[in-house]
């Protein structure tokens, strides 16, 4: 049953994978009337350091990788359209961006960051034209940032200002979704587990994931420019999402921490802490560098790609290992990483090949490994919920079988052995111990008589009232056929005259409630504070002369 649950929940995995991709591809980009936004495709002359050249289709123009202080103009003649509030919306990376309609500037980014040594940032820019922009010369003079910038241009549009941030939304609508999803999952589950990491450590790999999470949330936002809801500002957009990819992948290794701990694989162990310190060592650099002014974060775009690579070999050498040695227990967990693996390096290899390839077919970059990512967290959390199960499936069963070797199955009450180990417990803490041993009258009389059914619920019934009259005042066991043991921890705060008071009054009840036998008992009581006898042991056997004594004097039938 446990096999053919785990492959419901792979198949259930990969089925939603599936659905997910396919909503992805079939919902991108769709949503925008004609009426709304005109494409600005060819007539375009492109002029980088100081070459001209002209082209009908500018997403099909190719021209080597530009770099740090190489310049790029783009100029056109808008033709006629019938856009109301028309607005020129474009996607430019790493650039200062001047804009001019008939030699006028009407839009200008990036200056002062770029003079001040500090990263431009990459994103959308929107510039709002004028009424009669028909028939106008459109230059666009670019001035590059950053060094392996780009090697295309995503192809700008005039857009109706009105509808143009509800058009996006709307098909963006999938991406939107699944990142918000994972950064509120995240948050969520990142507070709840920071809250319980320090009552339990079994709450780590739940912070663990929600921080990824959170991680590849942002960066899926980031990289589908949904931060220009709350803000214009392209710099904030390369921050978090930079910032995002360098730091989330951390989170996946420290998951395994204790699968490296576990494991008795050398090599895991050094793969382990060298990925961590190369990992940690990055983040403090690309942050560092950053900050300073020193290194910005895209100069250092290939060096994470390449630790990302080396944690998915890390990863994928542990589910190997672990399908070698028919270890199925994480098969959820080795599908669904091995489903983010697969979307994370199909991304990877398709911005390469977009970015270096002429004949790719090429646009604004957009990765779908927030999919995988969903996938991956869902995997992680069934994962860490089974771990949960079976633990708590282990805890009851021993506490189950424990609670069974301690007690008496009869009666309920513990059992000799449980008597004998809190005996040793009074002597390791030579506590003011009050021992008692009660004998319970006429049972062979019971057993012969009315069978030995009967007899059973006589001891039963003299039992409940043992367990109710001692309470909350120590141990109460039954050591034999119809012997039984109170221990009492601390004598001194249980008042024993009013506890066989009322033990008189509860046997009364009982034996007014039943016809065939009486409830009777004889006991004998040793107190260390009244007879200093040590140890406990001795002092049972005190209370054992002293129950046969009384039961003497009550002149009743033995046995």
């Amino acid at each position: 049953m446990n096999k053919k649950r785990k492959l419901i929940e792979v198949a259930i995995l990969v089925i939603l994978g599936i659905v997910m991709a396919l909503t992805m591809v079939a919902t991108g980009g769709d949503g925008a009337k004609s009426e709304n936004y005109m494409n600005l495709r060819g007539n375009w002359t492109i002029t980088i350091d100081g070459q001209s050249h002209q082209t009908d289709d500018i997403e099909k123009d190719n021209f080597p990788v530009l770099n740090r202080g190489d310049r790029l103009t783009m100029e056109t003649v808008i033709p006629e359209h019938e856009i109301a509030v028309p607005e020129l919306r474009f996607f430019f990376i790493h650039s200062v961006v001047d804009v001019y309609l008939d030699g006028e500037c009407i839009y200008s980014f990036g200056h002062d960051l770029y003079e001040q040594g500090k990263m431009v940032g990459y994103g959308y820019h929107q510039v709002l034209l004028p009424g009669d922009n028909i028939g106008k010369t459109l230059r666009v003079e670019l001035v590059v940032t950053e060094n392996d910038a780009f090697t295309m241009i995503d192809m700008p549009q005039i857009y109706n200002s009105q509808v143009a941030v509800r058009d996006y939304v709307y098909e963006n609508r999938m991406p939107l979704i699944l990142s918000c999803f994972l950064m509120i999952f995240g948050v969520g589950v990142a507070v709840l587990s920071a809250v319980g990491i320090f009552a339990q450590r079994e709450f780590f790999q739940p912070l663990c994931v929600g921080l990824f999470s959170f991680g590849i949330g942002l960066w899926s936002f980031s990289n589908y420019n949904l931060t220009f809801l709350f803000t214009d500002n392209p710099l904030m957009k390369v921050y978090l999402e930079y910032g995002a990819l360098y730091v989330a992948p951390l989170f996946v290794l420290l998951y395994f921490w204790d699968v490296e701990r576990q494991s008795g694989k050398k090599y895991q162990k050094i793969c382990f802490w060298l990925l961590g310190i190369l990992q940690g060592g990055f983040i403090l650099v690309a942050l560092g560098g950053q900050i300073l002014g020193r290194l910005h974060f895209p100069a250092v775009l290939r060096i994470q790609h390449i630790l990302l690579v080396a944690l998915a070999v890390y990863m994928l050498s542990i589910f190997v290992s672990d399908l070698m040695h028919k270890r199925y227990d994480n098969m959820i967990l080795i599908v669904g990483a091995a489903i983010m693996i697969a979307f994370a390096l199909f991304d990877l290899l398709r911005f390469y090949l977009e970015k270096y390839n002429p004949t790719m077919t090429r646009g604004e970059y957009r990765g779908y490994i927030c999919i995988g990512t969903m996938l991956f967290v869902i995997a992680m959390m069934i994962n860490y919920v089974n771990e949960i199960s079976d633990v708590l499936y282990r805890s009851v069963e021993e506490a189950t079988l424990q609670r069974m070797a301690y007690t008496d199955t009869l009666t309920g009450l513990s059992n000799r052995r449980a008597c004998e180990e809190r005996m040793d417990e009074l002597d390791e803490k030579q506590s003011d111990y009050a021992v008692i041993e009660f004998d319970l009258n006429c049972l062979k009389k019971v057993n012969d008589t009315f069978g030995h059914e009967e007899g059973d619920r006589f001891l039963m019934a003299f039992s409940a009232v043992l367990r109710d009259v001692f309470a909350g005042c120590g141990l109460v066991s039954r050591i034999g056929g119809d012997e039984f043991v109170v221990l009492i921890e601390d004598a001194k705060k249980v008042d024993l005259q009013d506890r066989f008071r009322e033990l008189h009054e509860q046997l009364t009840r009982a034996n007014s409630q039943s016809q065939k036998w009486e409830l009777s008992t004889a006991y004998g009581v040793c107190t260390y504070a009244q007879d200093k006898v040590y140890p406990s042991r001795k002092a049972l056997k005190v209370a054992d002369e002293r129950m046969y004594l009384h039961k003497a004097e009550m002149k009743i039938c033995r046995g």
